[in-house]
């Protein structure tokens, strides 16, 4: 909820709302606080140097920031390795889809350990 642009109050009220209790908006502020850092190092975490398969692909997201509701690009890169193990690479939000921004991602990936990749499918 939080990632949509929920305010930590606004989670406390859905919450109430859907499950029947309630949880303080400050209570709501530190579970934010506590994962935000282990999103940060999840999504810079050191990845394999080969993937044999990597689907990439952009959906766009409706998030409210500051009071203003818009459309983000939401990228994702999904992976396979050569023994068929699933990975989430990443997920990154952008303004808009370009091109540009791929370039970004896929400079990242190389940056955070990825030497090769099979194929690619978006």
């Amino acid at each position: 909820m939080y990632a949509k642009g929920m305010s930590q109050r606004d989670i406390s009220s859905t919450i109430k709302d859907i499950y029947g209790f309630e949880i303080s908006h400050e209570t709501v502020s530190k579970i934010t606080d506590n994962i935000l850092p282990k999103l940060q190092e999840w999504q810079n975490r050191p990845l394999k140097k080969l993937y044999t398969f990597v689907f990439v692909d952009c959906m766009y997201v409706t998030i409210r920031k500051d009071y203003e509701v818009k459309n983000y690009a939401l990228y994702t890169a999904l992976a396979y390795d050569a023994n068929g193990v699933k990975d989430i690479l990443g997920i990154w939000l952008n303004e808009s889809e370009s091109k540009h921004k791929w370039m970004q991602i896929f400079d990242e990936l190389k940056a955070r350990g990825v030497e090769d990749i099979e194929s690619v499918k978006y």
